[in-house]
């Protein structure tokens, strides 16, 4: 029997840090470590339940994850969302040698 616990922490730590980054996940890796072992020393058993409720608090203030807001406040929203989707674009168009 297989855990769905590696798909759910790779999805909470991209979701943190933010995603279309490389840097994003690395981040959020890093919080992810820190968080959980900080919430389990101070709420032991009941540290899920906190960090639900931060994560909540993330998504709902974040909604692009830490590393995609501070992009999007640094270069201005609409900028940042021009940006996104040029890379978005990008993966769907073919390239062709001349």
């Amino acid at each position: 029997m297989t855990s769905a616990a590696p798909t759910i922490n790779a999805l909470i730590i991209t979701i943190l840090g933010g995603m279309g980054t490389l840097v994003g996940p690395i981040l959020g890796a890093g919080i992810w470590q820190f968080i959980s072992q900080f919430f389990f020393d101070w709420f032991g058993p009941r540290w899920p339940l906190v960090f639900g409720i931060l994560f909540v608090l993330i998504v709902m203030f974040l909604p692009y994850g830490i590393v995609g807001t501070y992009r999007a406040r640094k270069l201005g929203w609409s900028e940042a969302w021009k940006q996104g989707w040029k890379k978005i674009s990008g993966l769907f168009t073919t390239k062709t040698n001349k």
